[in-house]
């Protein structure tokens, strides 16, 4: 199992530029993994938004999301894919 968890951007967005969603990508111990595939699709949509590797920290980051209902799948070599769902709204995302 793979755990995603999301964090508050620190700056207030601008509705024309979207919302700032960073997270980290966790085993069930609380371990980062490092390299694990993190993407980003409009909910009910084959359609990727954006995707991005985890870094050394676990750490990701998507830049100016639109406000919307999202899933955010990651995969990991050895775990199971996780998919969890987002609400962007224009203010903060919320999970």
């Amino acid at each position: 199992m793979v755990l995603l968890i999301f964090a508050l951007s620190g700056q207030p967005p601008s509705l024309s530029r979207g919302v700032a969603v960073p997270g980290v990508v966790q085993d069930q111990t609380g371990a980062v993994l490092q390299g694990a595939e993190v993407v980003l699709r409009a909910a009910d949509s084959p359609t990727i938004v954006q995707s991005i590797v985890s870094d050394a920290g676990g750490l990701f980051r998507f830049d100016q999301v639109a406000p919307g209902i999202y899933d955010v799948s990651s995969a990991f070599p050895g775990f199971k894919t996780n998919v969890s769902h987002l609400r962007v709204t224009p203010g903060l995302p919320v999970h």
